[in-house]
């Protein structure tokens, strides 16, 4: 589906080409995604992305208020032997049998009543890393239906997704898992020039924040 969008909105524009994904963001987070049209262009680009020389910005809505103005998280993430969920994965001792090392920086950007706004700078590549990080430390994603749940609530969720029923299930605290890619620094892949590049904060995002910002009015008067 995103590789159609993306070809309609790049009909007739530019050279051609088949299109190449550089990285992957998880279907639920929003924000930049680098594409390519050029074979030389990606292997340079994805190069890159795999030798950690991306910078990388999330913005991430986190359940509860998170005490620390930073924090850096740092352990091995591998498979999460304790659950059903093939998928799920959690910090783990250093040494453990097919862990990778992971560093996460966090910054507190702004607190709610129940809820914490946290720029998110992940040092490491690994696979749900930011999403791991947050559930370590007690602050699972807003809207998050794997981590900070339970195998079973999450299996609910596949099942519910399975019979056609897309709604977000009832314990579920945001229709989707509140985390934003916001900013992509990486060298131009043919003169290496420096390149940045941002995506504000979706709609969804901004209106859920805002509705804390006014619960959190409400309780407080």
């Amino acid at each position: 589906t995103f590789f159609y969008i993306l070809n309609e909105m790049l009909a007739g524009r530019g050279p051609g080409g088949r299109l190449r994904l550089v990285h992957r963001l998880d279907r639920e987070t929003s924000g930049l995604m680098v594409v390519t049209r050029d074979l030389a262009a990606h292997r340079d680009l994805a190069g890159q992305f795999e030798a950690g020389a991306v910078e990388k910005e999330y913005l991430a809505l986190a359940r509860g208020a998170l005490r620390e103005e930073s924090l850096l998280v740092e352990g091995a993430i591998a498979a999460d032997d304790r659950s059903r969920i093939s998928i799920r994965r959690r910090v783990v001792p250093d040494g453990t049998q097919g862990a990778s090392s992971s560093t996460t920086r966090l910054e507190v950007i702004e607190r709610f009543r129940d809820a914490t706004l946290i720029r998110c700078v992940p040092l490491t590549g690994r696979t749900n890393q930011i999403r791991v990080h947050l559930d370590h430390i007690g602050h699972p994603l807003m809207g998050d239906k794997l981590y900070g749940r339970t195998d079973d609530q999450f299996l609910e969720f596949v099942n519910r997704a399975r019979a056609g029923n897309h709604e977000p299930p009832p314990w579920c605290d945001a229709p989707r898992q509140m985390l934003h890619a916001r900013r992509l620094s990486f060298r131009h892949p043919v003169n290496g020039a420096p390149l940045s590049f941002e995506a504000p904060v979706p709609d969804d995002m901004r209106r859920l924040m805002d509705s804390l910002r006014d619960a959190g009015a409400q309780y407080n008067s």
